[in-house]
């Protein structure tokens, strides 16, 4: 402990959210009239999705307000799990294999779209999974939830046509 310092951390899952009176909908960060304040909780996707298989309703605020869109939201950043930006997936010559892509998001991320090379690829739900068919090349893989926070890490795919991986290599689904 260091002297002249608090051991309390501040509470990043409890926050407090500006709600449009008008609406109902979640108020956009520099409106301050006609707005009311509630306490909602911020678990991340992995966690929410945990809490819903075992039956715990969490309080998640409401979305932003469509006209919201085009300023800077707050949150957690976005953060992909799957796939590793440090290995190097292998696909095998002549078999058709998928990877999984997966993020967890901040509380009030609904959805995820998927790009690579700024294609877009698909949604999945935060902490879902979308499956890409893999084809060898080194790529930009972007996330972006729907509340524009975003991304992007390298995705490096081989073709191994002797069955053999390269000792970085990650099989897809495996």
């Amino acid at each position: 402990m260091i002297a002249g310092r608090s051991p309390i951390a501040t509470c990043s899952i409890h926050r407090d959210v500006a709600i449009d009176v008008a609406t109902g909908l979640r108020a956009c960060p520099d409106q301050h009239d006609g707005v009311r304040h509630e306490v909602y909780e911020f678990w991340p996707s992995h966690l929410q999705a945990l809490f819903r298989r075992v039956g715990i309703a969490r309080r998640t605020p409401p979305p932003y307000a469509p006209s919201c869109q085009d300023r800077s939201v707050a949150g957690r950043p976005l953060r992909i799990d799957s796939p590793q930006p440090r290995l190097v997936y292998a696909v095998r010559d002549g078999e058709p294999d998928e990877i999984p892509f997966s993020a967890v998001a901040d509380a009030d991320g609904r959805r995820v779209s998927w790009f690579v090379d700024d294609a877009y690829v698909g949604q999945s739900e935060p902490g879902g999974t979308l499956f890409w068919p893999a084809r060898p090349g080194r790529f930009v893989l972007r996330a972006v939830d729907d509340a524009g926070r975003s991304v992007a890490q390298p995705l490096a795919v081989e073709l191994v046509s002797d069955g053999r991986l390269p000792s970085t290599a990650h099989a897809p689904g495996g």
